[in-house]
């Protein structure tokens, strides 16, 4: 794999810091050129998306530096090396959510419409964020038998997990993408959660991580909490606009 992409002198450049970059300034591109269509303030969209995406980080390596305690507890240095991979996808969108949702209620900022303009963002976002996890050589596989399987620095053959959950993520956006002229607002984003939750329930049979009840893993139970709660909020949003419409 691919883990440093270059080096200057005793500085490393880090393939998966550089994939997140990439996905971070095509999602702000993107989401800015959506909110002049919808005859959104692009300068207060753009400030939300700065503000969004810083917390997108704190709250993914938060996340993923609660899950690994014990070794961040004794390595305390590496807690910010986030260049090098360690960041959960549900503890910054979290975060993320709800510091968008605070700064969008100060500045009188319409959240649900806003929130339908990221949610193709987001997917594609994973997309390019999971390609740099492959590369990195994180977030891997259960074990596999040739030829499903690829090798990292050597070692088990391991189900390319990464890649599969790109691929699904592109798919997403794709499809969230051609519907969003369509949907009402907050109605993509639900979608979007929804849509993402299945992804990440049915990768987790795949990927390596130690189940905490059922033979599921956390994962998968916020997968599940994620997907019904979005479902419920996505089947009053349909059942409202149905009765205003009626």
């Amino acid at each position: 794999m691919l883990p440093v992409l270059f080096s200057i002198g005793p500085y490393e450049f880090y393939t998966y810091g550089l994939t997140l970059a990439i996905a971070f300034i095509v999602g702000i591109l993107i989401v800015t050129r959506e909110a002049s269509r919808e005859g959104l303030d692009e300068d207060a969209v753009f400030n939300l998306s700065l503000l969004a995406i810083i917390s997108a980080l704190i709250g993914a390596r938060l996340g993923f530096v609660v899950q690994n305690l014990k070794h961040y507890l004794a390595n305390p240095k590496e807690i910010l090396m986030v260049g090098e991979g360690g960041l959960t996808l549900y503890g910054g969108l979290f975060l993320a959510i709800l510091v968008s949702w605070l700064y969008a209620r100060r500045k009188a900022l319409p959240f649900w419409k806003i929130a339908n303009l990221t949610a193709p963002v987001i997917a594609l976002g994973s997309a390019i964020a999971r390609v740099g996890c492959f590369l990195n050589g994180c977030c891997y596989g259960r074990e596999a038998l040739p030829p499903w399987g690829v090798s990292f620095d050597g070692g088990l053959p391991v189900y390319p997990v990464q890649l599969w959950e790109s691929g699904l993520c592109l798919l997403l956006f794709f499809g969230l993408w051609k519907y969003r002229k369509k949907a009402r607002d907050g109605q993509l984003f639900l979608m979007y959660l929804a849509g993402y939750s299945l992804i990440r329930f049915v990768i987790e049979f795949w990927r390596w991580g130690e189940p905490i009840f059922l033979s599921l893993t956390l994962a998968q139970w916020v997968s599940l909490g994620i997907l019904a709660v979005a479902a419920v909020f996505l089947r009053k949003k349909i059942n409202h606009d149905i009765s205003q419409s009626a």
